[in-house]
């Protein structure tokens, strides 16, 4: 699983307020180490959390960025927000097909 943000929290208030330089680094080395420029399928899933915290968005546009994830596609499950956010996957039936999903609007 790649995550925008390396830290679990059972609340999205536990996640911290502003993030760890070093969990940002460590986590897009290792998203960079998995992917490793190969084409492969990325579930987008974040949900509304993107919304929680203001640098969430800049980390994801800065994974985005990466080189290792240029051959990749993205897709999503089931219908996105009304604000276009992919759904998490607690809020999707497991029964929903996973579609392709466009990342342009967090570039």
């Amino acid at each position: 699983m790649l995550n925008v943000y390396a830290q679990r929290a059972t609340k999205p208030s536990g996640i911290h307020r502003n993030f760890d330089p070093l969990l940002k680094a460590e986590n897009e080395r290792q998203i960079s180490d998995v992917i490793n420029g190969k084409s492969q399928t990325v579930w987008a899933a974040w949900g509304s959390i993107i919304e929680e915290r203001k640098f969430l968005r800049v980390l994801l546009k800065d994974i985005l960025d990466l080189p290792a994830l240029a051959a990749s596609e993205w897709v999503s499950r089931g219908p996105v927000s009304a604000v276009g956010h992919p759904h998490h996957p607690l809020y999707v039936k497991a029964a929903e097909p996973l579609k392709p999903f466009s990342t342009a609007h967090y570039r």
